[in-house]
């Protein structure tokens, strides 16, 4: 005779919130002592992310992003927070990339001189994902959803960017990945 095992899951009626965790270090072709952490809680009703991005040693930082690989499609600011910035005003920091050597300083997240310490944190919802003027520049999330975005992170396609003025495509970067 034949003994089968039946295997059930049990789940609880709250779910854990799960934590995710981005290592920052010099970009590919960039020389930095530079380093950072990003930190990504993501709440039980999956609904928002609440994130802290810490740096060390970063000079002339302007933005922070999330974004999506390989495409470097934006998939959501982080500095300057969407929360707290006048509306539009992350399309400033855009068009630093577009022309270097534009105005920096008119980004609201322009920070003079070397930094170490939080950079940004905020809680991401769907309302940041989409949206001129609160997620200028992002074009990456084909469904800007927070179960799109989650998918994204839990699949290791995307990753942490913090934009300086001497590297204005990337200084410090690196993979959301799970916290182990």
């Amino acid at each position: 005779m034949q003994q089968t095992t039946m295997m059930t899951t049990q789940q609880s009626s709250t779910a854990m919130p799960l934590t995710f965790v981005a290592h920052l270090t010099a970009a590919s072709g960039v020389r930095t002592n530079a380093t950072g952490e990003a930190t990504f809680q993501l709440s039980a009703d999956n609904q928002s992310l609440n994130y802290t991005l810490t740096v060390s040693n970063i000079s002339n930082v302007f933005m922070a992003h999330i974004h999506l690989s390989p495409s470097m499609d934006i998939g959501v600011w982080l500095d300057p927070n969407p929360n707290t910035v006048a509306s539009g005003g992350e399309g400033a920091c855009v068009a630093v990339l577009s022309t270097p050597s534009g105005p920096i300083s008119s980004c609201p997240g322009f920070m003079p001189g070397t930094f170490s310490g939080v950079l940004a944190q905020g809680t991401i919802t769907a309302a940041d994902l989409s949206g001129s003027n609160t997620c200028a520049g992002c074009s990456g999330l084909s469904s800007p959803t927070m179960s799109a975005l989650i998918a994204y992170i839990e699949s290791g396609q995307t990753f942490v960017n913090v934009h300086t003025m001497q590297n204005p495509g990337g200084e410090i970067q690196g993979t959301i990945v799970p916290q182990s």
